[in-house]
Protein backbone atom coordinates (compact mmCIF):
# COMPACT_ATOMS: atom_id res chain seq x y z
CA UNK A 1 0.00 0.00 0.00
CA UNK A 2 1.18 3.21 -0.84
CA UNK A 3 1.81 6.24 1.33
CA UNK A 4 -1.17 8.62 2.21
CA UNK A 5 0.02 11.85 2.66
CA UNK A 6 -2.48 14.90 4.08
CA UNK A 7 -2.43 18.60 2.33
CA UNK A 8 -3.65 21.58 3.70
CA UNK A 9 -5.91 23.14 1.28
CA UNK A 10 -7.65 26.31 0.65
CA UNK A 11 -11.36 26.83 -0.70
CA UNK A 12 -11.22 29.13 -3.66
CA UNK A 13 -14.44 28.68 -5.64
CA UNK A 14 -17.56 26.73 -4.15
CA UNK A 15 -21.34 26.19 -5.06
CA UNK A 16 -20.31 24.29 -8.65
CA UNK A 17 -21.52 21.14 -9.66
CA UNK A 18 -19.54 19.34 -11.66
CA UNK A 19 -16.16 21.32 -12.00
CA UNK A 20 -13.50 19.71 -14.87
CA UNK A 21 -10.85 21.00 -17.52
CA UNK A 22 -8.86 23.25 -14.86
CA UNK A 23 -5.67 25.06 -17.20
CA UNK A 24 -3.50 27.35 -16.08
CA UNK A 25 -2.63 30.69 -18.68
CA UNK A 26 0.59 31.53 -17.05
CA UNK A 27 0.37 35.02 -19.03
CA UNK A 28 -2.24 36.32 -16.87
CA UNK A 29 -1.43 34.34 -13.94
CA UNK A 30 -5.32 33.05 -13.80
CA UNK A 31 -6.89 29.24 -14.44
CA UNK A 32 -9.56 28.30 -16.25
CA UNK A 33 -11.70 25.91 -15.70
CA UNK A 34 -15.57 24.43 -16.89
CA UNK A 35 -18.45 23.41 -14.98
CA UNK A 36 -20.16 20.62 -17.30
CA UNK A 37 -24.14 20.30 -16.55
CA UNK A 38 -23.95 24.89 -16.17
CA UNK A 39 -22.36 24.94 -19.49
CA UNK A 40 -19.98 27.45 -17.92
CA UNK A 41 -16.55 28.49 -18.78
CA UNK A 42 -14.95 30.02 -15.79
CA UNK A 43 -11.93 32.13 -14.86
CA UNK A 44 -10.10 32.16 -11.68
CA UNK A 45 -8.05 35.71 -11.25
CA UNK A 46 -5.34 34.02 -8.73
CA UNK A 47 -3.98 37.79 -8.55
CA UNK A 48 -7.07 39.49 -7.69
CA UNK A 49 -8.94 36.57 -6.08
CA UNK A 50 -11.95 36.60 -8.01
CA UNK A 51 -14.19 34.82 -10.81
CA UNK A 52 -15.63 35.04 -14.20
CA UNK A 53 -17.80 33.29 -16.09
CA UNK A 54 -19.47 32.51 -19.28
CA UNK A 55 -22.27 30.39 -19.79
CA UNK A 56 -22.79 28.64 -23.01
CA UNK A 57 -25.91 26.60 -24.34
CA UNK A 58 -25.13 23.05 -23.77
CA UNK A 59 -22.55 20.88 -21.27
CA UNK A 60 -19.32 22.13 -21.44
CA UNK A 61 -16.77 19.14 -21.20
CA UNK A 62 -13.28 20.83 -22.13
CA UNK A 63 -11.54 23.21 -23.53
CA UNK A 64 -8.03 24.09 -25.52
CA UNK A 65 -6.85 27.38 -24.58
CA UNK A 66 -5.78 30.01 -27.70
CA UNK A 67 -5.08 32.99 -25.66
CA UNK A 68 -6.98 34.26 -22.85
CA UNK A 69 -10.24 35.64 -25.04
CA UNK A 70 -10.44 32.95 -27.78
CA UNK A 71 -10.81 28.99 -27.21
CA UNK A 72 -12.09 25.98 -28.90
CA UNK A 73 -14.43 24.40 -26.77
CA UNK A 74 -16.08 21.12 -26.70
CA UNK A 75 -20.05 21.25 -25.89
CA UNK A 76 -21.81 18.08 -26.50
CA UNK A 77 -22.76 18.58 -30.03
CA UNK A 78 -19.03 19.51 -31.21
CA UNK A 79 -16.19 21.70 -31.27
CA UNK A 80 -16.70 25.21 -31.79
CA UNK A 81 -14.89 28.76 -31.43
CA UNK A 82 -15.60 30.84 -28.96
CA UNK A 83 -14.79 33.99 -28.28
CA UNK A 84 -15.23 35.60 -24.95
CA UNK A 85 -14.99 39.04 -25.91
CA UNK A 86 -17.91 38.81 -28.23
CA UNK A 87 -19.65 35.54 -27.03
CA UNK A 88 -20.10 34.58 -30.21
CA UNK A 89 -19.73 30.34 -30.73
CA UNK A 90 -18.96 29.32 -34.41
CA UNK A 91 -19.10 25.14 -35.21
CA UNK A 92 -16.00 23.53 -36.31
CA UNK A 93 -16.50 19.52 -35.67
CA UNK A 94 -19.19 17.31 -34.86
CA UNK A 95 -16.45 13.88 -34.07
CA UNK A 96 -19.31 11.48 -33.31
CA UNK A 97 -22.81 12.45 -35.57
CA UNK A 98 -25.63 10.62 -34.42
CA UNK A 99 -24.54 9.38 -31.05
CA UNK A 100 -26.86 10.70 -29.10
CA UNK A 101 -26.21 8.72 -25.85
CA UNK A 102 -22.48 10.55 -25.79
CA UNK A 103 -20.83 13.88 -25.18
CA UNK A 104 -17.53 15.21 -25.40
CA UNK A 105 -15.92 14.85 -21.74
CA UNK A 106 -11.97 15.27 -20.95
CA UNK A 107 -9.27 17.33 -23.35
CA UNK A 108 -6.04 18.93 -23.49
CA UNK A 109 -3.46 20.52 -25.73
CA UNK A 110 -1.03 18.21 -25.85
CA UNK A 111 3.06 18.02 -26.50
CA UNK A 112 2.37 17.54 -30.31
CA UNK A 113 0.38 20.78 -30.67
CA UNK A 114 -3.03 18.51 -31.31
CA UNK A 115 -6.19 19.52 -29.21
CA UNK A 116 -7.24 15.68 -27.71
CA UNK A 117 -10.18 15.23 -26.24
CA UNK A 118 -12.18 12.30 -25.90
CA UNK A 119 -16.70 11.45 -25.37
CA UNK A 120 -17.78 9.51 -22.73
CA UNK A 121 -21.43 7.22 -22.83
CA UNK A 122 -23.75 8.21 -20.66
CA UNK A 123 -25.22 4.69 -20.66
CA UNK A 124 -21.52 3.49 -19.40
CA UNK A 125 -20.93 1.01 -22.81
CA UNK A 126 -18.36 0.96 -24.64
CA UNK A 127 -19.13 3.23 -27.26
CA UNK A 128 -17.42 6.48 -26.63
CA UNK A 129 -13.54 7.43 -28.64
CA UNK A 130 -10.45 9.45 -28.31
CA UNK A 131 -9.91 12.13 -30.94
CA UNK A 132 -6.85 14.76 -31.61
CA UNK A 133 -7.83 18.03 -33.67
CA UNK A 134 -4.97 19.48 -35.49
CA UNK A 135 -4.00 23.10 -35.87
CA UNK A 136 -5.18 22.55 -39.42
CA UNK A 137 -8.76 22.52 -38.08
CA UNK A 138 -8.72 18.31 -39.27
CA UNK A 139 -9.88 15.69 -36.56
CA UNK A 140 -8.46 12.05 -36.29
CA UNK A 141 -9.65 9.32 -34.53
CA UNK A 142 -7.52 7.90 -31.85
CA UNK A 143 -9.07 5.67 -29.98
CA UNK A 144 -12.93 3.96 -30.16
CA UNK A 145 -14.33 1.46 -27.46
CA UNK A 146 -14.25 3.59 -24.69
CA UNK A 147 -16.84 3.99 -22.14
CA UNK A 148 -15.69 7.92 -20.36
CA UNK A 149 -12.36 9.25 -21.69
CA UNK A 150 -10.45 11.06 -19.52
CA UNK A 151 -6.88 11.23 -18.10
CA UNK A 152 -4.79 13.50 -20.23
CA UNK A 153 -1.01 14.36 -19.61
CA UNK A 154 2.11 14.07 -21.58
CA UNK A 155 5.80 12.89 -20.17
CA UNK A 156 8.09 15.76 -19.81
CA UNK A 157 9.99 14.97 -22.88
CA UNK A 158 6.61 15.07 -24.98
CA UNK A 159 7.02 11.57 -26.39
CA UNK A 160 4.26 9.56 -24.25
CA UNK A 161 0.84 10.39 -24.00
CA UNK A 162 -0.93 9.06 -20.92
CA UNK A 163 -5.34 8.18 -20.80
CA UNK A 164 -7.54 6.73 -18.72
CA UNK A 165 -11.01 5.03 -18.63
CA UNK A 166 -13.03 6.37 -15.43
CA UNK A 167 -15.46 3.36 -15.97
CA UNK A 168 -12.94 1.20 -17.90
CA UNK A 169 -11.00 1.96 -14.24
CA UNK A 170 -7.85 1.65 -15.98
CA UNK A 171 -4.84 4.21 -17.29
CA UNK A 172 -3.27 3.50 -20.27
CA UNK A 173 -0.51 5.43 -22.53
CA UNK A 174 0.77 5.44 -26.27
CA UNK A 175 4.30 6.15 -27.47
CA UNK A 176 4.66 8.35 -30.65
CA UNK A 177 6.49 6.43 -33.67
CA UNK A 178 9.26 8.14 -35.49
CA UNK A 179 6.47 10.52 -37.83
CA UNK A 180 4.46 11.75 -34.73
CA UNK A 181 1.84 9.68 -34.46
CA UNK A 182 0.68 7.77 -31.56
CA UNK A 183 1.15 4.11 -31.25
CA UNK A 184 -0.73 1.64 -29.61
CA UNK A 185 -1.71 2.29 -26.34
CA UNK A 186 -0.07 -0.09 -23.47
CA UNK A 187 -2.16 -0.82 -20.55
CA UNK A 188 -0.50 0.33 -17.43
CA UNK A 189 -2.86 -0.42 -14.38
CA UNK A 190 -6.54 -0.95 -12.61
CA UNK A 191 -7.49 1.52 -10.17
CA UNK A 192 -11.11 0.16 -8.82
CA UNK A 193 -13.50 2.26 -6.62
CA UNK A 194 -11.67 1.51 -3.64
CA UNK A 195 -8.44 2.58 -4.90
CA UNK A 196 -9.85 5.88 -6.55
CA UNK A 197 -11.28 5.34 -9.91
CA UNK A 198 -9.00 7.51 -12.34
CA UNK A 199 -10.30 10.63 -14.01
CA UNK A 200 -8.79 13.42 -14.85
CA UNK A 201 -4.65 14.13 -14.44
CA UNK A 202 -1.91 16.29 -14.25
CA UNK A 203 2.13 15.34 -14.93
CA UNK A 204 4.79 16.97 -12.81
CA UNK A 205 8.44 17.62 -13.68
CA UNK A 206 9.81 14.22 -12.45
CA UNK A 207 7.54 12.52 -13.86
CA UNK A 208 5.11 11.65 -12.13
CA UNK A 209 1.44 10.97 -12.96
CA UNK A 210 -1.19 12.70 -11.13
CA UNK A 211 -4.75 10.83 -11.29
CA UNK A 212 -7.86 12.46 -9.98
CA UNK A 213 -9.62 9.24 -7.67
CA UNK A 214 -12.87 10.54 -8.71
CA UNK A 215 -14.34 7.41 -6.03
CA UNK A 216 -12.28 8.53 -3.21
CA UNK A 217 -10.85 11.32 -1.42
CA UNK A 218 -7.30 11.75 -3.22
CA UNK A 219 -4.67 12.08 -5.82
CA UNK A 220 -3.01 8.90 -7.34
CA UNK A 221 0.41 9.81 -7.81
CA UNK A 222 2.27 6.71 -10.44
CA UNK A 223 5.40 6.42 -11.87
CA UNK A 224 5.66 5.83 -15.65
CA UNK A 225 4.79 2.12 -15.46
CA UNK A 226 1.55 3.49 -13.48
CA UNK A 227 3.22 2.51 -10.19
CA UNK A 228 1.49 3.98 -7.35
CA UNK A 229 4.04 5.92 -5.66
CA UNK A 230 2.04 7.91 -3.12
CA UNK A 231 -1.83 9.13 -2.29
CA UNK A 232 -1.95 12.52 -1.42
CA UNK A 233 -5.11 13.09 0.99
CA UNK A 234 -7.95 15.76 0.18
CA UNK A 235 -10.65 17.19 2.67
CA UNK A 236 -12.90 16.90 0.64
CA UNK A 237 -13.99 13.26 -1.36
CA UNK A 238 -14.36 13.03 -5.47
CA UNK A 239 -11.55 15.04 -6.51
CA UNK A 240 -12.10 15.35 -10.64
CA UNK A 241 -8.69 17.31 -11.89
CA UNK A 242 -5.40 18.33 -10.72
CA UNK A 243 -3.95 21.29 -12.78
CA UNK A 244 -0.26 23.04 -11.80
CA UNK A 245 -0.38 26.76 -12.04
CA UNK A 246 1.26 29.31 -9.84
CA UNK A 247 4.12 31.89 -10.32
CA UNK A 248 6.41 28.52 -10.23
CA UNK A 249 3.97 26.16 -11.58
CA UNK A 250 4.11 24.27 -7.74
CA UNK A 251 0.80 25.62 -7.11
CA UNK A 252 -1.69 22.76 -6.94
CA UNK A 253 -4.75 23.55 -8.45
CA UNK A 254 -7.79 20.79 -8.15
CA UNK A 255 -11.48 20.82 -8.97
CA UNK A 256 -13.84 18.88 -7.11
CA UNK A 257 -17.12 17.01 -7.94
CA UNK A 258 -20.70 18.19 -5.18
CA UNK A 259 -22.09 15.52 -3.26
CA UNK A 260 -24.85 15.35 -1.32
CA UNK A 261 -23.53 16.27 1.46
CA UNK A 262 -21.29 19.00 -0.17
CA UNK A 263 -20.75 21.74 -2.82
CA UNK A 264 -18.30 21.17 -5.66
CA UNK A 265 -15.45 23.24 -4.95
CA UNK A 266 -12.15 24.53 -6.67
CA UNK A 267 -9.06 23.71 -4.18
CA UNK A 268 -5.24 24.67 -4.07
CA UNK A 269 -2.91 23.47 -2.04
CA UNK A 270 1.41 23.94 -2.23
CA UNK A 271 2.86 20.63 -4.25
CA UNK A 272 6.56 19.61 -3.61
CA UNK A 273 7.40 19.61 -7.15
CA UNK A 274 6.84 22.23 -10.34
CA UNK A 275 4.51 21.11 -12.86
CA UNK A 276 4.73 20.70 -16.48
CA UNK A 277 2.17 23.46 -18.23
CA UNK A 278 -0.60 22.57 -20.63
CA UNK A 279 0.40 23.93 -24.01
CA UNK A 280 -1.77 26.92 -25.64
CA UNK A 281 -3.62 25.62 -29.25
CA UNK A 282 -2.17 27.63 -31.96
CA UNK A 283 -4.40 27.65 -35.11
CA UNK A 284 -3.52 27.61 -38.40
CA UNK A 285 -7.17 27.78 -39.41
CA UNK A 286 -9.41 30.49 -40.38
CA UNK A 287 -12.48 30.71 -37.93
CA UNK A 288 -15.25 30.55 -39.49
CA UNK A 289 -18.10 33.61 -38.97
Amino acid sequence: MSSLRAVECEVLVEGLEIPECPVWHAPSQSLFFVDIPAGTLNRWHHRERRRETWPLPEPLGCFALIDEHRFIVGLASGLYWFDTRTEQLAFLHDPEPGKHRNRINDGKVGADGHFWFGTMNHDGEPEAGLYRFSPEGECQTVLTGLKTSNGLAWSTDGRRVFHSDSRGQYVQCFDYDEHGEPGEPRRLCQLGEADGRPDGAAMDCRDRYWSAGVSASWLNLLDGEGRRLERIQLPWPKPSMPCFGGPDMTTVFVTQLATEQSPGRLIVFEGDSPGTEVPAFQPRFTPPA
